[in-house]
């Protein structure tokens, strides 16, 4: 190991101890990775060590470290990453946040090598399609589950069009065009915009939005310029249980969540009762456990893992609050409407690829 990379593994090496040892069950450490955009700051990271210390000592009878590893977008690179956290160091569950060729090339490595992956911020189809295999789980809506939730509310407001915007993701886009075109929503042009990333948000002043998925960040950043919008998400914090954790995760990390991060909190804890259950990190007997138990989490109550590795759970759609009306910090959203889980699309059963 070259003396960077042992800088660079101690930095992002996060070990959670004292998960109180049993000595009957001792072993090695259990080892999370989050492949994520380290520049953005630690809050996969920070959510995640909220799951093991949540999760409670002494159940699984080993220590928990989260570890971190950043591609960079490449493909080559995430592949690498992965391949290595797995052979030298027996991590045991992949966190994917990084969108892109990279969440692909994880699910690859990890098909290989026989270990979970778990995608909290790509949204792509094709995760949930001709890649996947036994151990893989989209767990924070695709974009589908997006589509269906859009079209949800644009045919309730007998809005029978939209326009697209496809910004920096135009796979996305035509992702979400095909899918609202299946539901009878024609994308080409309308009243409303959907926004599809980040690059997209500079619409027609006046013009309705509604954007498939938008940073905390940028709704922090661009303050009045996105009041009233329309945000399609897989989580609410409008009940005493997650604004609970919101605010435990703002005091940690000095900003409010992404999605990505509650995923990634929501996602760990739920590989570490597996393994609470099974007494190991077995594959075969792992993911046996988490696609056979229901979601339980501050954010979700009982959602099933479909057959395709997708989570089926009600997404949400929010109304950003202006800032001036705003009564805390955590006080961003205000809920519109929830729509049921999204049962469309292939029956892709990734449970026989393995």
């Amino acid at each position: 190991m070259t003396g960077l990379r042992a800088v660079q593994r101690r930095s992002l090496l996060t070990g959670l101890g004292a998960l109180a040892a049993r000595p009957a069950r001792a072993a090695g450490p259990l080892r999370l990775l989050a492949l994520t955009d380290i520049s953005a700051g630690p809050g996969a990271v920070t959510a995640m060590r909220m799951a093991v210390e949540e999760f409670g000592g002494g159940r699984i009878g080993r220590t928990v470290d989260v570890v971190a590893a950043d591609p960079g977008g490449d493909a080559a690179r995430a592949t690498a990453m992965v391949e290595r956290w797995i052979v030298e160091d027996d991590v045991a569950a992949v966190v994917v946040l990084a969108d892109g060729p990279a969440a692909e090339a994880a699910q690859a490595v990890c098909r290989a090598r026989r270990r979970v992956v778990l995608f909290c911020g790509p949204t792509a189809m094709a995760l949930s399609g001709p890649g996947c295999f036994g151990g893989s789980f989209m767990w924070t809506g695709d974009d589908r589950a997006i589509a269906a939730t859009l079209a949800g509310h644009l045919s309730q407001a007998s809005l029978p069009s939209c326009r697209v915007v496809p910004g920096g993701a135009p796979a996305r886009a035509a992702e979400i065009r095909a899918s609202l075109a299946a539901r009878g929503i024609a994308a080409g042009a309308g009243a409303v915009a959907v926004l599809c990333d980040a690059a997209a948000v500079a619409v027609p002043a006046g013009r309705p939005s509604i954007a498939a998925r938008l940073a905390m960040t940028e709704i922090i950043a661009r303050a009045d310029a996105v009041a009233e919008w329309l945000v399609v998400s897989p989580y609410s914090w409008a009940a005493d249980a997650p604004l609970a954790w919101v605010r435990r995760f703002l005091d940690r990390s000095g900003r409010l969540p992404e999605i990505g991060d509650i995923g990634a909190f929501e996602a760990a804890r739920h590989v570490l009762a597996a393994v609470a259950a099974t007494g190991g990190a077995d594959f075969a007997a792992l993911t046996r456990q988490m696609r056979f138990s229901p979601i339980s989490s501050p954010f979700t109550r009982g959602a099933q893992i479909g057959t395709d590795g997708r989570v089926r759970r009600p997404m949400q759609l929010l109304r950003i609050i202006p800032p001036a009306a705003r009564r805390a910090a955590w006080d961003v959203f205000a809920a519109v409407q929830t729509f049921a889980p999204d049962q469309a699309g292939p029956a892709q059963d990734c449970r026989a690829a393995s």
